[in-house]
């Protein structure tokens, strides 16, 4: 018995050698195209796809005179379904999905070849005064994309979008970074490694982990805060960051490996002893998945801002992000590497330059290895403190010679190792650390304590002081 012809709401579909197909006439020529595999679209997905083609919503490249009718949201199909679906990222393809659709509707059915750069000006004053203006200059980006699509197609003869810097709003360069040449980067680690807020969040911990590895590793805030359990390799001592965030280099399926300086092996192993003690605080089961987990147990944490907040308040120094974080490292880097090829690939950076992008290759392990350690231990002996004679700043200065150096450093290599994940089985560097802070900063003791210091205990439990 035949199997039972498929029928379809559009016109010309049909289904050939596993996929579907659409045959139709435009201006008397006869055109064909392939909608999708049948195993991997469903009936309806192809149907709209082969409604927007006879529509003209999307495009197909037509020669001649059918130059005429492609319009502006045709062409911006076409371009997601050739340079997009192979060279953009699926956040990247979405992003330009969502301006198109959102912000420039009235585009949409405009045909491509009498967009005028009149319109796109009108366009982009109206939208700049209504909504945020760097999202109207992202979307500008966007736009000015897929009008040169349409150039390299021969469809248009110039390419509308040639606003003059002048006219547009300008990029601001964000600069905001922890200043490493003044006491304020040791202000902010001595807060990381033995400040305590008054009242103390679940993920207070996990979120002040996650800021110490961005300034121990400088990945980016995405990268680390989803960072799960079978990316952390304890035995090799590596953390293999998916393919997913590299922005090094499109198209790169390979895992990006960071080596552990001693301290980030040592938070690994902590929590990662811990997950099931914090599975039953937090009332899920994310923390036997995630290193990172949210305060309810489902994902990954996502939001920092207020432990950044109170670190800098505390510290005394102006409000970073996450990502000013990575600009911090990137700006005490120089004083641990010369090598700007061992820099830029620490970073994850583009490299610009020819020779090395091409011939250089990756730094060798031991030698990335070296270069995590050695920013761990110049983080550990930044940290800040008061004497009881003297401002030990964390830096090294130089005296009106400019040749004799001072070292205002109290810190050993392993200080914010010990203050934070100190080992229980060994009494002694428990208390050496507390020796040490107390010769350094007597004040500090109070911040190694949790926070019923600020109660006293009563029979019914604890009462505020105040």
């Amino acid at each position: 018995m035949k199997a039972k012809k498929l029928k379809f709401t559009v016109p010309g579909m049909f289904i050939d050698h596993g996929a579907y197909f659409l045959r139709w006439r435009v201006n008397g020529r006869r055109h064909t195209v392939n909608v999708g595999r049948v195993e991997g679209v469903t009936k309806e997905a192809a149907e709209k796809t082969a409604h927007e083609y006879r529509s003209g919503e999307r495009s197909v490249y037509l020669m001649g005179s059918n130059s005429g009718n492609m319009t502006f949201l045709g062409i911006f199909n076409d371009l997601c379904d050739s340079v997009g679906r192979t060279r953009w990222k699926d956040s990247t393809r979405m992003q330009h999905i969502n301006l198109v659709q959102g912000m420039m509707r009235e585009f949409h059915h405009n045909k491509i070849n009498e967009i005028t750069k009149w319109d796109v000006r009108n366009w982009y004053y109206s939208e700049r005064n209504a909504k945020r203006p760097t999202r109207t200059e992202v979307a500008y980006r966007t736009l000015h994309r897929v009008m040169q699509h349409a150039l390299s197609m021969d469809l248009i003869e110039v390419n509308p979008c040639q606003l003059g810097e002048g006219v547009r709003y300008p990029n601001k360069v964000r600069k905001v970074r922890i200043n490493h040449e003044n006491p304020d980067l040791g202000k902010f680690l001595f807060e990381l490694a033995f400040g305590r807020p008054k009242q103390q969040k679940k993920t207070y911990e996990t979120s002040r982990d996650l800021i110490l590895l961005f300034l121990l590793t400088a990945v980016r805030r995405t990268a680390l805060s989803g960072l799960r359990w079978e990316h952390v390799d304890l035995k090799n001592r590596l953390l293999r960051i998916p393919p997913e965030y590299n922005k090094k280099r499109k198209g790169d399926e390979s895992y990006q490996e960071i080596p552990m300086a001693r301290i980030v092996q040592r938070m690994m192993e902590v929590r990662h002893a811990n997950r099931h003690r914090l599975c039953d605080i937090l009332s899920g089961v994310s923390p036997l998945e995630y290193v990172f987990p949210d305060r309810y147990g489902k994902t990954h944490v996502k939001d920092i801002r207020s432990t950044l907040r109170f670190l800098c308040d505390a510290a005394e120094i102006p409000l970073v992000s996450p990502h000013d974080l990575r600009r911090t490292v990137a700006g005490f880097l120089p004083l641990i590497t010369k090598d700007p090829v061992a820099r830029n690939q620490w970073l994850g950076h583009k490299d610009q330059d020819v020779h090395n992008k091409h011939y250089a290759g990756l730094q060798p392990l031991n030698t990335r290895r070296k270069l995590c350690q050695d920013v761990a231990d110049f983080l550990s002996r930044s940290i800040y403190a008061e004497g009881e004679d003297k401002i030990f700043t964390g830096l090294v200065e130089l005296k009106a010679d400019n040749r004799t150096e001072v070292d205002l450093r109290w810190a050993s290599e392993d200080t914010l190792q010990k203050a934070l994940y100190p080992d229980l089985d060994h009494d002694e560097e428990d208390e050496a650390i507390r020796e040490l802070v107390e010769i350094a900063y007597p004040k500090a003791l109070h911040k190694l304590s949790d926070t019923s210091e600020d109660f006293e205990v009563v029979e019914s439990g604890y009462v505020s002081k105040g």
